[in-house]
């Protein structure tokens, strides 16, 4: 198993909202700033997220 995985399994009952993204520093040079969309989007549960629905997301969570 991937080691980053396994630790957040140990941590993640701690959080209310919590997501696991694979391949951050991959992801993020390919994808660029999706991957922050991709995150929030994970974490609010909500289909379709907007880079201008950031901010009040963010501030939700």
């Amino acid at each position: 198993d991937d080691p980053s995985y396994v630790m957040f399994e140990n941590f993640r009952h701690q959080f209310q909202n919590h997501c696991f993204l694979r391949n951050v520093k991959e992801e993020h040079q390919k994808h660029g700033s999706d991957l922050e969309r991709q995150f929030f989007q994970r974490l609010s549960k909500e289909e379709n997220i907007y880079l201008e629905d950031l901010g009040s997301i963010k501030d939700r969570l």
